[in-house]
């Protein structure tokens, strides 16, 4: 067990900096040096296609709430202004008719808002999406599409997104959007480019892939959460698979339907199951007599539980590329720690009250 307890901790660690070197300091894609689309909206709604990007649709806007505004860009540029409608979008979409052409699609622009105010439904509110039609010319909503989508009022940023190509596809469209019930978007400097894998990251995010489940293997058979009621701890983690397994289409959906942000319904997911999951499991450690008392826990397995639950953190963001439209976030990451400490300090809170109470303090 001595030996079992220094061996799974250093795997832990070494597994852990590898996460934190394939988050933070590498990236999946490299954008190619030739532009499919590129406005800065200096002339208008221009755009300087690639000489071989085939044929391409101008720059389409609704009927009402679009302007171009020359002075109201990034450092006094010219942008346009997307202000909200009663009765329709404002929006302004471009058109790829041939997207088969490449593998992967980065998508950029400079966005700032003010005012904007969420609508009927979760998709209606200031947005950049890119959407994907088939041959029969059906929108499929259902694969990745939004690169941002945010409401009130923000300062110019800049977002980005890479999106696959799927195989269905004979058109790609760019679409800013605003269909909130208030407020204006001003978006600044759209461009559309082809992106490439970069092998050594995919090369480094299968090994840690593979490495973390030979470690989730381990931790099971160390902790024997086949026995003694491990099925309670178990199923916490089988609710966090699911969620983390769960695509951005569906998570709209849901925080659609109970009116929440989709961002917070995933950072309040992210908090309280890894509380629960803390809890849990510290409590159901002290529980099956692994303790030094019937109670508490000494201080070489909490440090255990904690390295196992924060690699299992890590492997959960590292699972979301089994998912089209979500990938692992360092935010995201230190959200679960939280919610680990937070847990396992409640639990060895309650562990000292029982403690007490047994011996009559």
């Amino acid at each position: 067990m001595k030996h079992a307890f220094r061996i799974s901790i250093l795997g832990c660690i070494v597994w852990l900096c590898g996460f934190a070197y394939l988050i933070i300091l590498s990236s999946p894609y490299e954008p190619g040096n030739e532009h499919v689309l590129l406005s800065d909206f200096e002339s208008g709604m221009q755009t300087s296609p690639a000489a071989h990007a085939g044929p391409l649709d101008p720059w389409k806007q609704s009927t009402q709430g679009v302007t171009w505004e020359p002075n109201s860009g990034i450092l006094g540029s010219a942008c346009i202004k997307l202000t909200a409608q009663d009765d329709q979008a404002a929006y302004v979409k471009w058109t790829l008719s041939n997207p088969q052409d490449y593998q992967f699609l980065l998508l950029r622009a400079k966005m700032r808002t003010e005012g904007v105010a969420k609508g009927a439904n979760s998709w209606n509110v200031a947005r950049l999406v890119l959407y994907f039609t088939d041959k029969d010319g059906n929108p499929h909503w259902e694969y990745p599409h939004t690169a941002c989508s945010f409401t009130g009022t923000s300062p110019w940023r800049e977002f980005e997104k890479v999106f696959p190509v799927p195989e269905f596809a004979t058109t790609a469209t760019v679409v800013v959007q605003n269909s909130g019930t208030s407020g204006s978007v001003w978006c600044d400097d759209i461009s559309l480019r082809p992106a490439y894998k970069n092998s050594s990251y995919f090369i480094l995010r299968g090994i840690l892939l593979v490495a973390g489940i030979l470690l989730a293997i381990s931790a099971i058979r160390l902790f024997d959460l086949l026995k003694n009621r491990g099925w309670i701890p178990l199923s916490i983690i089988a609710v966090i698979l699911v969620g983390v397994l769960c695509s951005q289409y569906f998570l709209e959906i849901i925080a659609g339907a109970f009116g929440l942000k989709v961002f917070w319904l995933k950072k309040s997911g992210h908090l309280f199951l890894f509380f629960l999951l803390g809890l849990v499991t510290t409590s159901w450690a002290g529980a099956t007599k692994k303790a030094t008392s019937r109670t508490l826990l000494s201080l070489k397995q909490l440090v255990l539980i904690f390295t196992g639950l924060l690699s299992f953190a890590a492997l959960t963001e590292f699972l979301q590329f089994a998912t089209l439209d979500r990938g692992p976030g360092i935010f995201d990451f230190f959200i679960d720690t939280a919610g680990i400490i937070g847990g396992m300090a409640s639990a060895r809170f309650v562990a000292l009250i029982m403690k007490r109470r047994v011996r009559g303090v």
